[in-house]
């Protein structure tokens, strides 16, 4: 059995829970909401949805639909809205001046 399944087995206080989360994360490159809380057997899934939005909150994980990922696969998401606005702007406005008003 791996240590931290083992650790995760004995009741952690929530901050040693979060760190062997963001550590599972990490090594695992994502997890999801319900695979954690199996993980941690005592712990509800809405504790750990909890727990994974405050440590994206912190920047130390990436949230995602049902579960998390860690920080290193974040490229494999779609870029941020005003990142994509400051992409291109002279192309944008060449063709922006061809289009008829």
């Amino acid at each position: 059995m791996d240590t931290l399944q083992e650790k995760a087995k004995y009741g952690l206080i929530p901050v040693e829970r979060r760190k062997q989360i963001v550590a599972y994360v990490m090594k695992h490159e994502s997890a999801q909401v319900k695979e954690l809380a199996e993980l941690f057997d005592e712990v509800s899934e809405a504790t750990i949805r909890r727990d994974l939005e405050l440590l994206a909150t912190e920047g130390k994980l990436t949230r995602t639909h049902g579960g998390a990922a860690s920080i290193s696969t974040r490229t494999a998401f779609e870029q941020l809205y005003l990142d994509k606005c400051a992409m291109a702007v002279d192309e944008k406005r060449r063709i922006a001046k061809l289009l008829p008003i």
